[in-house]
């Protein structure tokens, strides 16, 4: 039995971290059992195949990710130190380890570490673990879907709130269909931002979405999307557009070029010391307007103050050549974006089309 300890943890990110801060050996488990179907014989054929089917990759793909099977088959490990959180995702993933341990029989001592994903701070350490059960609980919970009376050193609530996410009429579900009125970007921020103790993944959230919207809500929720890329990408070709505003009773007209897409929606640039940021203030309403090769579009909508650093910052990232006027932190940079907007695109010979985003 070799002498050398095997640390375990729960995915890339940590393994990196953990390599660089205590050294020694350390393989991370990359799996999202959350999603898909699973095998009581694991890493079978037939569970790698359904494996791969959940995750979208081929199965020799799935296989260069085996790092724990490769490991334990390879050497036998006097003993072996688990990393994970305490969040749903991977506490499912625990399961399945613990269950591969005792399929595998594994004798040595176990050690479980838990860590906050998103800082990799350690919060408990050195907690010795005896493997026993774990088949059970994994057959019940991933294959019967039934929650097992005994659960181990396995955290309720992850396990509790695993099955919440495949209800359907789960926390997330309902948070999905009380927004179904928002884009797609604003739509997974929400659930990323409700759903830290699940530990979902934007492609979780996405499919998630899927899964709960019918196919005409889909299309409007993503559709918008695609509308304001489509708004951006002519407002870009054109180079320049006219953004009018209103001043009183006067209406305002003057040229932009700054058109940047942040976090799914649509922003223009301007200095608060300007009279553009003034009228926007008195009144939101908005027009823009450009003309590209025989084609034009008109833009309506209001324009919201975005006051965030980070969202200056990406714009002025888009257009480094305004950092010697504007600086995201200098108290004068104020960028909008558009909310409620209706695009109209033009042009002769053929019939205005009308698109909605924001």
């Amino acid at each position: 039995m070799c002498k050398e300890v095997l640390n375990i943890t729960n995915g890339d990110c940590f393994n990196e971290y953990f390599l660089s801060k205590f050294g020694g050996l350390a393989v991370p488990f990359c799996e999202a059992i959350m999603d898909g179907e699973v095998t009581l014989d694991i890493y079978s054929k037939d569970f790698i195949e359904l494996r791969s089917k959940a995750l979208k990759v081929q199965t020799s793909e799935y296989r260069e990710k085996m790092r724990v099977y490769d490991a334990l088959n390879n050497t036998n490990y006097a003993e072996i130190h688990l990393w994970f959180g305490k969040d749903t995702f991977c506490q499912v993933n625990l399961l399945m380890l613990l269950a591969y341990l005792e399929q595998i029989d594994y004798s040595g001592k176990i050690t479980l570490n838990y860590i906050d994903d998103e800082t990799f701070d350690i919060i408990e350490s050195d907690i010795p673990l005896d493997l026993g059960e774990y088949r059970e609980i994994y057959s019940d919970v991933l294959i019967s879907k039934k929650m097992p009376t005994n659960l181990r050193a396995l955290c309720e609530r992850a396990i509790n709130l695993y099955f919440d996410y495949h209800s359907s009429e789960g926390f997330l579900r309902k948070l999905i269909c009380e927004n179904s009125d928002k884009n797609k970007i604003e739509l997974i921020t929400i659930l990323l931002e409700q759903s830290k103790d699940y530990g979902l993944s934007d492609l979780q959230a996405e499919r998630l979405i899927n899964l709960t919207l019918n196919k005409k809500q889909i299309k409007y929720l993503f559709g918008k999307e695609n509308n304001m890329k489509r708004v951006l990408e002519f407002l870009k070709n054109a180079e320049v557009y006219y953004l009018a505003t209103v001043e009183g009773n006067q209406p305002r007209v003057r040229p932009f070029g700054t058109i940047h897409e942040f976090e799914g929606r649509l922003y223009i640039q301007t200095g608060k010391i300007k009279p553009t940021s003034k009228q926007l203030r008195d009144n939101p309403q908005a027009e823009i307007c450009a003309f590209k090769d025989g084609a034009w579009i008109r833009v309506a909508g209001e324009l919201v103050d975005d006051d965030r650093v980070e969202a200056k910052k990406s714009m002025l990232n888009a257009y480094p050549n305004l950092r010697h006027m504007y600086d995201e932190n200098d108290g004068n940079t104020q960028v909008l974006y558009f909310k409620n907007a209706t695009a109209t695109f033009y042009a002769f010979g053929k019939e205005p089309e009308i698109v909605n985003f924001g």
